[in-house]
């Protein structure tokens, strides 16, 4: 089960005073929760980096997902299907496909919104019934699965999603709004990687305020 956010709280202040006999280096929960928010979108990335050079990806296994697409709106060229917005980056998928009366299996992958053009009249790189592949487009919270000769009925994309936000109760929002506890959904291990994280910016933060604090007192005892 993963560490709540209070626990959360207490290893990343256990990280920051590491060495410290008097551990007295504080942190408010505001900033605290901030930077975990901020850290945790730098371990996807770097995970992703990480992983796609390698066939292991069980680093990011706790944050994939997949998602049935059906109903889509047909376009000439393609077929259009609400997408979801919490996802990170995608991985690819497949679709089913219909022509002349015959059903396919293709797969797919994502490809740049400028390159649709070039790819469709490509003959080595359309969409192709036959060799069983297509490609897709992603534009806001909607899917372009691209068609040629064929029928598109519906599709499934396996992705990354994004994190969910951390928080801490204990403090109060630029809103006025009391904090509340949100956990990450993530194991104990990633989250004390996050946690490592963390604690080394508020370190980089600290020792930059300490070391302004401490010119400033030389400054005014001169």
């Amino acid at each position: 089960m993963a560490y709540s956010p209070e626990q959360t709280y207490l290893k990343f202040l256990a990280k920051i005073n590491k060495g410290n006999s008097e551990y007295n280096i504080t942190c408010d929960k505001a900033l605290f929760s901030s930077l975990i928010n901020e850290q945790k979108h730098k371990w996807v990335r770097k995970s992703l980096v990480k992983d796609k050079d390698s066939v292991l990806i069980d680093q990011l296994q706790e944050i994939v997902k997949d998602k049935q697409l059906t109903s889509p709106s047909l376009k000439e060229e393609f077929a259009e299907f609400q997408f979801t917005d919490d996802y990170y980056e995608t991985i690819g998928g497949t679709c089913k496909a219909e022509k002349e009366g015959c059903k396919q299996t293709l797969r797919m992958r994502e490809i740049k919104n400028q390159d649709e053009n070039l790819l469709y009249y490509d003959e080595n790189n359309q969409p192709d019934f036959d060799f069983e592949w297509t490609f897709f487009t992603l534009q806001g919270n909607t899917i372009r699965v691209y068609k040629k000769g064929f029928e598109i009925k519906e599709a499934n994309i396996k992705f990354y999603k994004t994190l969910n936000e951390f928080d801490v109760e204990g403090y109060v929002n630029l809103d006025g709004t009391l904090s509340s506890n949100k956990q990450l959904e993530l194991a104990d291990n990633k989250i004390d990687e996050i946690i490592d994280e963390a604690a080394l910016e508020f370190s980089r933060i600290y020792e930059n305020q300490l070391g302004s604090q401490l010119s400033k007192d030389r400054t005014n005892n001169n």
